[in-house]
């Protein structure tokens, strides 16, 4: 019994003296004094005094409902274990099984000598087999129409698979990574494929959304689509710079657009408006470090009423209680008839509907005879003319909300006005310059061809705040005559 309560008691010396060493070093002056204890056999060594835990108070319940609530169930909490997956991206994966689903059926139908497997994608994976049957699906899939798939295409089809794979296990082996020894005969069949694809101009033409162009814009205001007279025209006012002055997207950005997501600020007059999540900003773990977007709106009285902060203003004056009790932004627009009465309300207590906000651009460039724009060439026009106009990069990425430079500058779009002076310089038989000058984003961009002397003095009478470079031309005559 002795030895059992010496070995005790050594025990708990020890566990002791560990928790000591866990502690934090303090300097001598920071030190507490603690006093020793005096035992028969002399002063032993000083010991930690006790750390008294706080007296807590009785709980109310009546505090406790005001403060918390249990919203949830376990069977929501079940719900939110499964990670996140954006909608896009589920609506990508969807399609790329479904699409690898028709190419085996198919493909079993014509070689019934080889089929494909029908538990290909299912567990356990087959490393060889992977290797033997994603790379003939790659290059044999095509489109509803029997033509190939560009390689972005077909890379965005094998990721779809592989994303579908891993929503069931990430045990699932990565095919796409090209440093993974097991699939090198994959990899180089795709390669090969896709280096034919590139040679024969398939996926050469890539589609992007179909810029406004100044005159453009000009005729929804002069044919009285956008204006702020009537309910339908300031409706189509509001969203047309919101997207384009905004850059939201041309999907559920607009959708899910909530009025307390514009806050008003007086002296100077300016909306804030922040974003709630986006594509590239849906938060997380992962994103802790990224802020919302936030761009402010500035009252400018020059540009009367194309003003987008006096837009949101008079937007907003015009909606009924119920938007601001459901916290919607695009309200129904009402009849014309209720512009004459200045009390009534210009929107309907009904919300504007997902089919009619994915076809507000279009049905506005309908009404002037214009074709090919969507919700989405708000967004591009946005960008490109800042660009055009030599807003700096960390200003444009603010407003569109890249993360990475590669891909806001996609929107880098050239005009076709800048193709025709490049032709001009290219074709010209005498020394002459492209110059393009910058505008303001309300004046229309257009780039100028000029040589000599008429060229220089152009540049230097609009210039304010940048850097001219000069290219002399030794033998232009018109340039040595007017050096002298």
């Amino acid at each position: 019994m002795d030895d059992y309560t010496e070995s005790s008691d050594f025990l708990e010396e020890k566990e002791e003296a560990v928790v000591v060493q866990k502690k934090p070093r303090l300097s001598l002056s920071l030190k507490k004094k603690v006093p020793a204890v005096c035992t028969s056999e002399g002063v032993a060594a000083s010991t930690p005094t006790k750390r008294h835990r706080p007296v807590l108070k009785p709980v109310n319940s009546s505090v406790c409902k005001d403060r918390y609530e249990l919203t949830k169930s376990e069977f929501d909490y079940e719900k939110m274990c499964v990670p996140f997956v954006p909608q896009n991206t589920k609506k990508n994966n969807d399609w790329a099984y479904k699409n690898f689903v028709s190419w085996r059926n198919a493909r079993n139908l014509l070689n019934k000598e080889n089929p494909c497997p029908e538990d290909l994608l299912e567990q356990p994976w087959d490393v060889v087999e992977l290797s033997y049957w994603l790379p003939r699906y790659a290059c044999e899939t095509r489109t509803q129409d029997g033509k190939k798939y560009p390689a972005a295409t077909v890379y965005s089809l094998l990721g779809g698979l592989l994303r579908r794979m891993r929503s069931v296990s990430l045990d699932c082996p990565n095919f796409l990574d090209t440093k993974d020894a097991r699939f090198r005969d994959m990899h180089a069949i795709i390669d090969t494929y896709f280096r034919e694809l590139r040679m024969t101009g398939v996926g050469a033409d890539v589609k992007h959304a179909s810029l406004v162009t100044k005159e453009e814009e000009n005729a929804l205001w002069e044919k009285g689509v956008m204006g702020l007279d009537t309910p339908e025209r300031l409706f189509y006012a509001v969203f047309y710079y919101n997207g384009k002055n905004l850059c939201l997207r041309g999907g559920k950005e607009h959708r899910s657009l909530k009025i307390s997501q514009f806050v008003r600020y007086e002296d100077p007059d300016i909306y804030i408006y922040t974003e709630n999540g986006s594509k590239n900003r849906s938060g997380g773990l992962n994103q802790m470090d990224v802020e919302n977007k936030s761009i402010p709106v500035l009252a400018c009285d020059k540009l009367k009423d194309r003003c987008h902060f006096q837009i949101i203003r008079k937007y907003l004056s015009k909606l009924p209680n119920k938007a601001f009790e459901m916290d919607c932004f695009y309200m129904k627009p009402l009849g014309n008839q209720v512009a004459n009465d200045p009390d009534k309300a210009w929107f309907a207590n009904q919300a504007c509907g997902e089919n009619k906000l994915a076809n507000v651009v279009k049905t506005m460039f309908s009404k002037i005879g214009v074709t090919g724009k969507t919700n989405h060439s708000l967004r591009a026009t946005g960008a490109s003319d800042m660009f055009r106009a030599g807003v700096p990069e960390k200003i444009i990425q603010e407003r569109t909300g890249h993360r990475s430079v590669k891909a806001l500058r996609t929107y880098e779009r050239t005009t076709s006005s800048q193709h025709k002076s490049v032709t001009e310089v290219l074709s010209s038989s005498s020394a002459v310059h492209f110059v393009e000058e910058r505008s303001n984003p309300s004046t229309n961009s257009k780039p100028a061809l000029c040589s000599g002397s008429e060229c220089f003095k152009s540049v230097i009478a609009n210039a304010t705040d940048c850097v001219i470079n000069v290219n002399i031309v030794p033998n232009s005559k018109s340039c040595e005559d007017n050096m002298h």
